[in-house]
């Protein structure tokens, strides 16, 4: 299987409230399941549910929660925010390294995981 990319109308949500899924948003613990099923792969998810003002607080929330379900995170910061997710380590960072090569987009739009060393 290889690279997914989703566009869900608002973005990714932490917690099912409910357990009702809708074209409106993912799951966080689906985007963990289909990046673990998937260890080569990239997962791509245009995100735009964040509240004013606390897109960077929201965004690491939810590279925190990655994390602690073993799935490497980062997100692209801007008022077209996305999620880059894969069960590889060296994947997830050659992505991000690779972008910001590639595209020349400001390295400090790329949000990972606080007190974390890039390599």
């Amino acid at each position: 299987m290889g690279n997914l990319f989703l566009d869900p109308d608002t973005g990714v949500r932490l917690l099912a409230k409910g357990g009702v899924k809708s074209v409106n948003y993912v799951f966080a613990s689906e985007l963990v399941e289909w990046s673990q099923a998937r260890p080569n792969a990239l997962t791509l998810v245009f995100d735009q549910c964040y509240a004013r003002g606390k897109q960077s607080e929201q965004m690491q929330e939810k590279i925190r929660f990655f994390d602690s379900h073993g799935v490497h995170c980062f997100a692209y910061s801007s008022h077209a925010p996305f999620l880059f997710l894969s069960a590889s380590e060296k994947l997830a960072d050659g992505a991000r390294t690779r972008l910001i090569k590639v595209t020349g987009l400001p390295e400090w739009r790329f949000v990972v995981l606080e007190n974390r060393r890039i390599r």
